[in-house]
């Protein structure tokens, strides 16, 4: 296993399991070289910063992290923005990715109303109920560019 991926399992926790990280983190070596990597849901910014790192690797897209920051995903409950999205940035920065990914904090409906760049890598894993999955997926997939990947967690 990459020690980077087990690095961030022991020191961030993200809510994936060890064998969705390394699936996530081969991820970026698949897609075309052109377009970005979007990614909604993002939370402490472990499937951020593994998705940042491959890309970099590959040298492909810059990562845009789209989260409102304002649910503890692990206790289920709604927070202020400003106790997640902190720690989601210092993580970020301790790992050495915070020239490669845009966090937008907001929903994803919200970001998708003006977005306009071509994605590569769409990384679904915000609201996991149906509904929500099926919006994120309607509004995002049609700016996927032709052999890109769409991924879900949900």
């Amino acid at each position: 296993m990459n020690h980077f991926i087990r690095k961030v399992f022991e020191e961030i926790e993200p809510l994936l399991t060890l064998k969705e990280g390394e699936l996530l983190f081969s991820l970026p070596s698949l897609i075309p070289n052109e377009g970005v990597i979007v990614e909604i849901g993002s939370y402490k910014g472990g499937s951020t910063i593994l998705l940042v790192k491959a890309s970099k690797i590959a040298k492909k897209g810059k990562v845009y992290a789209i989260d409102p920051f304002d649910v503890d995903a692990e206790r289920k409950r709604q927070v202020f923005p400003r106790k997640i999205f902190p720690v989601f940035e210092k993580n970020i920065k301790n790992t050495g990715v915070d020239d490669w990914v845009f966090p937008i904090v907001k929903t994803s409906i919200q970001a998708a109303k003006n977005w306009k760049k071509p994605i590569s890598l769409l990384w679904i894993d915000g609201n996991h109920d149906y509904e929500n999955v099926k919006i994120d997926f309607l509004l995002w997939e049609r700016h996927l560019m032709k052999g890109g990947f769409i991924a879900f967690h949900d």
